[in-house]
């Protein structure tokens, strides 16, 4: 029997209600900070993090000008990841607070 990841699950169990949309959220912006430490490695750990996502607008809190331009360069290669993970359209671009 093999195991179901678990975003499969909520969005099967909770797709039309509000606490699936909220944990689909919360697992996005944790692989978002997943993600980024795997291309940059920890030292970009303290200078960006996601803080959340709502309307398919995924919010990042940047401490730099040259981290939110790098993640603004490669600003289609991390959605497409992300939508690889979670499906295509749950996130279509990233909002950059700096």
């Amino acid at each position: 029997m093999p195991f179901t990841e678990i975003n499969k699950i909520i969005s099967e169990r909770y797709s039309k209600q509000d606490l699936g949309k909220k944990v689909t959220a919360s697992l996005v912006c944790e692989e978002f900070n997943k993600l980024i430490v795997s291309i940059w490695g920890k030292k970009i750990e303290n200078n960006a993090q996601a803080m959340y996502l709502k309307d398919k607008i995924l919010t990042i809190a940047a401490l730099s000008p040259v981290v939110a331009q790098e993640l603004k360069i490669r600003e289609g290669e991390l959605i497409n990841r992300l939508a690889d993970k979670f499906g295509q359209g749950v996130v279509d671009r990233l909002r950059l607070l700096a």
